[in-house]
């Protein structure tokens, strides 16, 4: 049976009936777009350029018609780039490489409010250096294609969950952690175990957007498409 803890339950309250109304519209539009045109745009999964099943196109268009300040970051982080920020998206960046200054700029961020996303596999030094722990990610089994949480539902991840006592759990089937946080200081650290759940192929299913939203929030949103391989020099 699927779960929801105290937490998690405040981040269906936390999204009103109009903002929804636009979500549906907008990732509806995005996924057309994306799936539907021959100039799709293809590259590395949770890269905010890249309009294919992995991307994170949709979320970035997303955020952007809430009302958030979204940029694309194509160069190294610094402790300067991210005083201006609210959130950094650093995701599917397993096994990419953040230098030790960089590492130390993230983890002083945080400290002073940033929230740091990431998703699919844990970049164990990133998380080591921020949240004091890497946590545990696990195979999974692909699911029918749907958790239910409370009384909505969230898309079942398609490669992997977080094992107990990875973080504090905010969506958990049994003993599947889907989506956890850490609080490092007055900033937080959301770890969501799968990018297919939040990417342009699952963030339309079920409450997915309501969650990812929540989550990230609608301040200053910043990508980092550095390491995914985009530079100021194309």
């Amino acid at each position: 049976m699927t779960t929801i803890t105290t937490e998690g339950r405040q981040i269906r309250s936390n999204i009103v009936t109009g903002v929804v109304s636009i979500l549906a519209i907008m990732i509806a539009l995005v996924i057309v777009s994306a799936f539907g045109s021959d100039e799709a745009v293809d590259g590395p999964p949770g890269s905010s350029f890249v309009t294919t099943s992995l991307g994170a196109a949709g979320l970035y268009e997303t955020l952007d018609e809430l009302g958030a300040d979204v940029v694309r970051s194509r160069q190294p982080i610094s402790g300067d780039t991210l005083s201006r920020v609210d959130t950094l998206m650093a995701l599917e960046v397993g096994g990419k490489f953040y230098d030790p200054f960089e590492r130390a700029a993230i983890r002083n961020a945080v400290e002073s409010g940033l929230t740091l996303v990431t998703s699919g596999t844990p970049n164990d030094e990133l998380l080591e250096r921020v949240a004091g722990v890497a946590p545990e990610r696990i195979p999974n089994t692909p699911q029918a294609g749907r958790l239910t949480i409370g009384t909505g539902t969230f898309a079942a991840p398609r490669f992997g969950v977080f094992a107990p006592g990875s973080g504090l759990p905010l969506v958990v089937a049994g003993d599947r952690h889907l989506v956890v946080v850490f609080t490092v200081g007055e900033g937080r650290v959301v770890l969501f175990s799968d990018t297919a759940s939040i990417g342009n192929q699952g963030l339309g299913l079920f409450d997915n957007a309501d969650i990812v939203v929540d989550q990230v929030g609608l301040g200053t949103v910043m990508f980092d498409e550095f390491r995914h391989g985009f530079t100021e020099q194309g």
